[in-house]
């Protein structure tokens, strides 16, 4: 079986942990146990599919922070996309990962292991927002061809499997956006009952909520 990149979360680096962690379960996210393989203060909210870790450490936030096993083994491999590494702690003391932008200046984290317990009882976690379907950032060739290179090295085709991309692309975006399919009707009665400031629903009839961490829901 072909080991391959898995979203884990976005990343968010922030000063207020309790206070963002309030934010996202308003949402109706739900708190993960989280381990001690960071040393900073961390929070993790999501549902079955999608988690926002909260950090308090400082990096280039919003953050798409991949888990890929034997981390290391790739750095070399990376390096046909011509980038240069922000980070990279690849030995067998610190916890592996590696951190870098797309054309974009989306930060890619791929990380060695996860850093929270995944969530089990789908039932429990169902939520206003519906169900999470995939992220999505703002279009440029310069963007997909990064993307493409970078799923031809972590994520190889494995034979008789189901593709999923890395990455989709919408030119009509403004930042990175996790999408959701749900009752929309219920959705605006549900954010005007509980006071949401940062949803609106678009020209084109979908339920947009602004999170303060420049990526959109």
């Amino acid at each position: 079986m072909t080991l391959m990149a898995r979203l884990l979360e976005v990343s968010i680096s922030t000063e207020h942990i309790l206070k963002d962690m309030a934010l996202y379960a308003e949402l109706g996210f739900q708190e993960r146990t989280v381990n001690e393989t960071v040393t900073h203060h961390y929070g993790v909210l999501g549902d079955t599919d999608f988690s926002v870790g909260l950090h308090e450490a400082e990096f280039a936030s919003p953050t798409l922070t991949y888990v890929l096993p034997n981390v290391a083994c790739y750095a070399p491999l990376l390096d046909q996309l011509n980038i240069e590494f922000e980070q990279a702690n690849l030995n067998d003391v610190t916890f592996n990962q590696i951190s870098f932008f797309d054309p974009g200046a989306q930060r890619i984290n791929l990380i060695e292991a996860r850093t929270f317990s995944p969530a089990f009882d789908d039932g429990a976690q169902a939520h206003q927002l519906g169900k999470y379907s995939h992220v999505e950032l703002p279009h440029s060739p310069e963007r997909e061809a990064f993307w493409t290179r970078l799923e031809e090295i972590v994520n190889p085709p494995e034979e008789g499997a189901p593709f999923t991309p890395m990455m989709r692309f919408n030119p009509d975006l403004q930042r990175l956006t996790a999408l959701y399919e749900g009752d929309l009707e219920g959705l605006i009665v549900h954010s005007a009952q509980q006071g949401w400031q940062h949803f609106s629903v678009t020209e084109d009839d979908h339920g947009l909520y602004r999170t303060p961490h420049q990526f959109d829901l």
